[in-house]
């Protein structure tokens, strides 16, 4: 068959329809650009991901003295997902530095609800030193501090604590301003009995608790009473728990990042990338907590071989207060900033 011609008319409502198309596209393009904040508006109007939960909880606006860069960098904040390409640049910076000097004080949070899945198990089993933080009075709190004692972990009350906001799946139970200070004592004593062989204890939540002095110094002296060393979580970045401790000579260590605040693999395995690498660049142990989640576990039971093989130290808390363990032995004040 021949071509058939096309019709002069027909080319122009062609011509016309393709002109209105464009048209609308530029349009739509520009509406869009002028109605969505910049990404530096977004950041200006944000608010601070407060880790009060196993989830991020959005509960608290940032201060005006601390920028979104300055509390993000605590966390080695990052895109949902990096690049394999990022990634593999990271893995042979480390090949290729000496880290020897790198030191990873590991602390599993959350533990205590479930006995049975890999990430718990694997966690309590992993051949390095490292501390879980056991929640109180869930039915594998004590099976779980046993046996991570037993394996040579130290093991830590992961104390709930009143958040700024509310907060949904929280504990019934938690330290709070309205306590006494005999109901302080009696919480806390009930919290250590739930975990056997605890060497210290850290806030869960507690984003509205650890900005208040006044029940802070309360915990602090039932610690300093137990012989207990604190970790203070940050879950505000106001929080006084780890000064008001250190001032009152008790044994105290602050975090530094959340290994999982993005519960992705290829997140996961960045900010551990990046850990080692800040920790030989700033000269000093990082302070990290994780959770027994399915991509956390699986990210560091593929790294943690690797990682050691490249001379990183992995270092349970009650090291960091042996002066004959640690290179760094001590108190340190120095911010991750």
């Amino acid at each position: 068959m021949g071509v058939v011609p096309t019709l002069p008319f027909v080319k122009t409502i062609r011509s016309k329809h393709f002109l209105w198309s464009c048209t609308a596209l530029f349009v739509s393009v520009f509406f869009l650009s002028c109605s969505s904040p910049s990404n530096k508006d977004q950041a200006a109007d944000s608010t601070v991901a407060i880790h009060d939960s196993a989830t991020i909880v959005h509960d608290q606006a940032i201060p005006a003295e601390l920028s979104v860069h300055e509390y993000s960098d605590t966390i080695l904040h990052i895109r949902n997902s990096p690049s394999i390409i990022e990634i593999d640049s990271l893995k042979n910076l480390i090949e290729t530095t000496d880290v020897s000097t790198a030191q990873l004080y590991l602390v599993v949070d959350d533990l205590g609800n479930r006995w049975n899945t890999p990430a718990v198990q694997g966690f309590l089993t992993i051949d390095i030193p490292l501390t879980v933080a056991v929640l109180p009075h869930y039915r594998a709190s004590r099976r779980i501090a046993e046996t991570a004692s037993q394996n040579g972990k130290d093991v830590l009350v992961h104390l709930p604590m009143e958040p700024a906001t509310e907060v949904s799946g929280m504990e019934s139970e938690y330290l709070h301003s309205r306590m006494t200070a005999e109901e302080v004592e009696q919480y806390i004593t009930a919290a250590a009995e739930s975990v056997p062989c605890a060497i210290g204890a850290n806030n869960h939540m507690g984003s509205g608790a650890t900005t208040d002095s006044s029940l802070m110094n309360l915990f602090v002296h039932s610690c300093m009473n137990r012989n207990w060393i604190v970790f203070d979580s940050v879950t505000h970045p106001r929080s006084i728990l780890y000064s008001m401790a250190n001032n009152a000579g008790v044994p105290a260590v602050k975090r530094d990042i959340f290994l999982d605040h993005i519960d992705d693999p290829l997140a996961i395995q960045y900010t551990l990338y990046r850990a080692v690498l800040r920790s030989v660049e700033r000269e000093r142990p990082l302070f990290i907590i994780c959770h027994p989640r399915r991509n956390t576990w699986e990210v560091l039971h593929n790294e943690v071989g690797w990682l050691t093989e490249q001379s990183v130290h992995w270092m349970k808390l009650s090291d960091f207060f042996d002066p004959g363990l640690s290179e760094w032995g001590g108190n340190t004040d120095e911010s991750i900033h």
